[in-house]
């Protein structure tokens, strides 16, 4: 039988043992540092504007930008759905990542899990599930870091009547982050593209940084539409990219790389589409479709080894993609 002081030293050890284990490391660059440093703590929150880390006596508010890894413990579901979907089975990472969401208690891990979730809702072509998913990591974080990934519409995509439905209602409500989300579902519809543009035309003048440049970024498709894209169309473009944060910048690039085709610059299009899946391919979709893209480009051009290669770089790293099957038949030579 164990002694009342045994009881209170086991309790005391395990005490430890869970705080020990409870505690985050945080590696971020200071301002104005050379080297990264760690912090040891307990990360509160984690949103696109800061990271706050609780220590002994008080909690650090460092900037998202500064922050290079975070140091964590994960359920084993988050760990398993994770690895599931990056072996391509994406129905069970969908049930597994969800029931790491029942589990986890922490706020910002729901998010990182809900980005997973998102992926894999878009890998399946469930736009509707990946705009709801979406919504719930914007809704208590808008500046998220998983904006890079939203179901924005940059490549030609099918949207549902049920989709553009449920968009309407999102135009016509208040919060601005659902707006950009359904001005982008129905720029190019028939009936509300007109209003469409108007809402994505007073989002380019928000004070959210990220709602202003994807709204503007978004109407770039219309330039696209119309083949109307001259030199300082491509230069506007090119800075607006280059201002934005590497996690944000896969759409905009990827209608860069459309800019130079539709003026004809079959090899300038093919460059930049290539900048998703070798820099930012963060974004699946629109890494495979840029690969598509640029290897039609260089066959267009007269390079075919070369858009043989990345057809066949498709098939092996997106074989879950639309696109996939297209490059199939690009490679068999049957279309």
């Amino acid at each position: 039988m164990t002694s009342p002081r045994g009881w209170f030293i086991a309790c005391i050890l395990c005490l430890a043992v869970q705080t020990a284990q409870a505690q985050d490391r945080v590696t971020y660059l200071p301002d104005g540092a050379a080297k990264p440093i760690t912090a040891i703590g307990d990360v509160v929150d984690f949103t696109g504007a800061e990271l706050q880390l609780k220590g002994a006596n008080s909690i650090q508010r460092i900037p998202a930008a500064r922050v290079q890894q975070i140091e964590t413990q994960y359920q084993p579901e988050h760990l398993q759905g994770r690895s599931l979907l990056e072996q391509g089975d994406t129905s069970a990472a969908i049930t597994t990542l969800r029931k790491a969401l029942e589990k986890e208690p922490r706020a910002w891990v729901d998010r990182e899990i809900l980005s997973l979730i998102v992926k894999a809702d878009l890998r399946q072509q469930d736009l509707s599930g990946a705009l709801r998913d979406f919504q719930s990591i914007i809704t208590t974080d808008p500046e998220s870091r998983a904006w890079g990934i939203a179901p924005l519409i940059w490549s030609p995509q099918v949207v549902s009547d049920s989709v553009r439905k449920d968009m309407q209602s999102w135009l016509e409500g208040n919060r601005r982050a659902e707006q950009l989300l359904a001005a982008s579902i129905l720029l190019l519809d028939p009936a509300q593209g007109e209003a469409a543009e108007r809402r994505l035309m007073a989002l380019t003048r928000d004070t959210h940084p990220i709602l202003s440049a994807y709204s503007k970024a978004q109407l770039w498709r219309l330039d696209l539409t119309n083949r109307q894209v001259s030199d300082v169309s491509l230069e506007r473009w090119r800075d607006l990219i280059e201002r934005l944060p590497q996690e944000l910048r896969p759409g905009p690039q990827y209608l860069l790389s459309r800019g130079h085709e539709v003026r004809g610059e079959l090899q300038a299009s093919a460059e930049e589409a290539l900048w998703l899946p070798y820099v930012y391919a963060e974004n699946e979709l629109l890494a495979a479709r840029a690969l598509l893209d640029a290897g039609e480009s260089l066959n267009r051009s007269g390079f075919t080894a070369e858009s043989q290669t990345l057809y066949r770089e498709l098939v092996a790293r997106y074989p879950w993609s639309r696109d996939a099957a297209l490059a199939k038949s690009r490679i068999t030579g049957t279309q």
